[in-house]
């Protein structure tokens, strides 16, 4: 049996109705919700104490106020990556992400990769060589480097011709 949440009113205050996994509900206030959220680890243990899934607790701490995406915004910014932090609370990276930007947090699509100097590219490019090589040396994808080697110059501009490989200019090489 699937689990609810629903928002009532006991004697003109705001409770909270969670119906567990088990058929048993049960009322909480507000403040048992967030004094409770503040004594688990996490959002699975915190489903475990109400009887419901990881996802309908989140629902609830919506429901009840409390601010648990800034508390998770900061462990990702300081400890983990947002897929760690998802599979840790049995959600999604991409979901997690979408609500860290729908409430206002900035986040970033990943590590961003520091831009080699030309010393580090033209020692990295041989004559002729694929941009595969390029990129396996700088651990990116061909097509990162292939943005990357026209960005400095070294790479054709010309249209190729079908299944010929991405080859580097080999006048541009000699002349760095």
């Amino acid at each position: 049996m699937a689990g609810k949440v629903r928002r009532v009113f006991w004697e003109e205050q705001p409770m909270f109705f969670v119906l567990g996994k088990s058929g048993f509900g049960y009322f909480y206030s507000p403040n048992e919700i967030a004094a409770a959220y503040k004594r688990c680890t996490d959002h699975v243990d915190l489903a475990l104490k109400f009887d419901t899934s990881p996802t309908l607790v989140r629902k609830l701490l919506d429901l009840a106020g409390v601010d648990y995406l800034g508390d998770l915004f900061r462990e990702w910014q300081t400890t983990s990556t947002c897929a760690d932090l998802a599979k840790k609370i049995r959600m999604k990276a991409q979901d997690l992400a979408r609500k860290f930007r729908e409430n206002g947090y900035q986040i970033s699509r990943g590590p961003r990769i520091s831009r080699p100097t030309q010393y580090e590219i033209s020692k990295a490019v041989e004559e002729n060589a694929p941009i595969t090589s390029v990129a396996g040396h700088f651990g990116i994808h061909w097509q990162t480097a292939k943005k990357l080697l026209r960005a400095v110059g070294l790479l054709e501009t010309a249209k190729r011709a079908p299944f010929e490989r991405y080859r580097l200019a080999v006048n541009a090489i000699n002349s760095s």
